[in-house]
């Protein structure tokens, strides 16, 4: 099936320890890049009147919208180099997990040839959320409204009995509709009892800066869908943040903490509500252990941005009204009697009547 693909004469996609990753089309059908050059390099030479240098710029533009439609038949063909027994493993893991589980928002395969080391998966021209987390800088509704599908591919990886186990931007790639697509499934992991584990002994697989503090330093015996779930908390502070760089579990130190980088914002203490819950020190500390608890926190956080809620332990800090959103809590000096008198506290704006346990 190898000679259905022709590679396009360009830079490679990518190189790792995998392997290396090439821009691909399938073999008879036109290649948009090589008309795109045809048309650049008419416009540059041979006298073309004001007329024809128009028509050439329509043409050219045309070639490159077909291209970003997604008009052109391209994939990424992964071709492993010098395979040993568990790189070939991988490969054929990484095609059951696209196999298996059918979603818009994970990558799918086009091709495959396992005994020949190669599979071929959809291309997204538009790069990887690496590239791209300067967008969701300080935005915490569309943050997490673009991950919320990648939690739900997870939930059902795990579900499968997946880990995916390398979650991280340079993974994670903008489609032609702007909507992120998960990939990158070659250090994925069955979690089957009596499965053969891929991973040496001595090996430790993720990236560095989105793996769990508690992976580093070998192999881990039992690996649990929490692998993923504090990989997602990394990326979501990175998305918030517009950058890359957070250490372990430092979301909450002061030179990476979201409410002091972005101040007065009352989302960000949901943000580290729920970062709380999934990027923690030790695996015996998360609060969500798989995908399912992961897309039900991440509901309740947008639930709570759009209704621009205050997180009950933090409503005497903020000291905004939760009902009208205006004012603010002041110390009630209506005279209510009973036990609860000295905590009532009462809203400047609409007069809202709270109770909160001040010790």
């Amino acid at each position: 099936m190898e000679g259905t693909w022709t590679k396009i004469d360009i830079e490679p996609l990518g190189e790792g320890g995998q392997g290396t990753v090439w821009l691909v089309k399938k073999s008879g059908q036109p290649d948009p890049v090589e008309e795109m050059v045809l048309e650049i390099r008419n416009i540059l030479h041979g006298g073309n009147t004001p007329e024809t240098l128009q028509l050439r710029h329509q043409e050219l533009r045309k070639a490159l919208t077909s291209f970003l439609e997604g008009k052109y038949i391209f994939g990424a063909k992964k071709q492993l180099l010098n395979p040993t027994p568990e790189m070939n493993a991988r490969l054929a893991r990484e095609a059951e997990v696209y196999e298996r589980i059918a979603d818009p928002h994970l990558l799918r395969l086009l091709d495959k040839d396992i005994n020949n080391n190669w599979i071929v998966t959809e291309y997204h021209p538009q790069g990887s959320l690496q590239d791209r987390l300067e967008n969701y800088r300080g935005d915490v509704l569309k943050t997490l409204l673009a991950i919320r599908p990648l939690a739900y591919v997870l939930t059902k990886m795990h579900e499968e009995n997946f880990v995916h186990r390398d979650f991280n931007p340079r993974n994670i790639f903008v489609g032609r509709d702007g909507q992120l697509v998960l990939g990158d499934a070659g250090l994925a992991l069955a979690l089957s009892e009596d499965e053969t584990r891929v991973t040496k002994t001595t090996e430790s697989v993720g990236s560095r800066h989105y793996k769990p503090a508690w992976t580093y330093g070998g192999r881990l015996e039992n690996v649990t869908p929490t692998f993923d779930i504090f990989s997602v908390g990394k990326v979501i502070w990175a998305m918030i943040a517009g950058r890359t760089t957070c250490p372990l579990w430092y979301v909450v130190e002061d030179k990476y903490d979201l409410e002091l980088l972005f101040p007065n914002r009352t989302e960000m203490l949901w943000i580290n509500r729920l970062l709380g819950k999934c990027v923690v020190e030790k695996e015996r500390e998360m609060k969500l252990r798989d995908g399912a608890d992961l897309l039900r926190e991440i509901d309740v956080t947008l639930g709570a941005v759009l209704a621009r809620a205050v997180p009950p332990d933090q409503v005497l800090n903020v000291r905004r009204c939760r009902v009208c959103f205006i004012g603010k809590y002041i110390d009630d000096k209506s005279g209510h009697k009973g036990g609860l008198a000295n905590n009532a506290l009462r809203c400047n704006e609409c007069g809202h009547l709270d109770f909160f346990d001040r010790k």
